[in-house]
């Protein structure tokens, strides 16, 4: 059985997602799977009762870096994003 980093750094897969009844669930879990994959996977805690375990370097705002890229526009352009939670917390 593939570790959880081979999945992400070997496979199709993008995300891990865990939903859970309690907050409280989440912290330990948060804590545990961030020690885990220290340095080869992101764990983001979304919501207050889910967790993604996501590739190294993945977040909303480097795909709007990317699709910037794409349209021959640079990060100095007026584009705006809306989004709900910390992974829109991102500088690239």
């Amino acid at each position: 059985m593939p570790s959880v980093v081979d999945l992400l750094e070997y496979s199709s897969i993008q995300k891990l997602l865990f939903l859970g009844n309690t907050d409280e669930d989440f912290s330990v879990l948060t804590q545990h799977w961030s020690e885990l994959t220290e340095g080869k996977a992101c764990v983001i805690k979304e919501q207050p009762n889910a967790i993604e375990i996501v590739p190294l370097n993945s977040s909303k705002g480097g795909g709007i870096m990317v699709l910037l890229d794409h349209l021959g526009l640079t990060e100095d352009s007026d584009l705006e994003a809306v989004g709900d939670y910390t992974r829109w917390l991102s500088n690239k």
